[in-house]
């Protein structure tokens, strides 16, 4: 089984992030979970984002997230929400590229 930085949504966004930098006019970069992820640079800092990403590091990540009043209980709901926006993103892509196909 795959492991994953939070969970597949986040570390898919923060993907895609680190590599569409160069490609500011492109759609995955301008892409919904992308766009989550560059509000949280804009807001908490490249440092506190992308380095635990890099690291590993879920505690520093969950930390950061904290660190301007956010409870650790909306940190967490935040962290499934983004999951399950992932994973509906996902599932309609899907349906859409399946209908294409025929």
């Amino acid at each position: 089984m795959e492991e994953y930085f939070i969970n597949i949504g986040i570390d898919s966004a923060i993907k895609d992030y680190i590599a569409n930098l160069n490609n500011q006019n492109g759609l995955v970069y301008n892409s919904f979970l992308v766009v989550i992820i560059r509000s949280l640079v804009l807001i908490y800092g490249n440092a506190d984002i992308i380095n635990p990403y890099k690291l590993k590091d879920k505690v520093a990540f969950f930390n950061n997230l904290t660190k301007y009043g956010l409870s650790k209980t909306d940190a967490s709901i935040f962290t499934e929400d983004f999951l399950s926006f992932y994973n509906v993103y996902k599932e309609n892509n899907q349906v859409k590229e399946k209908k294409e196909l025929t």
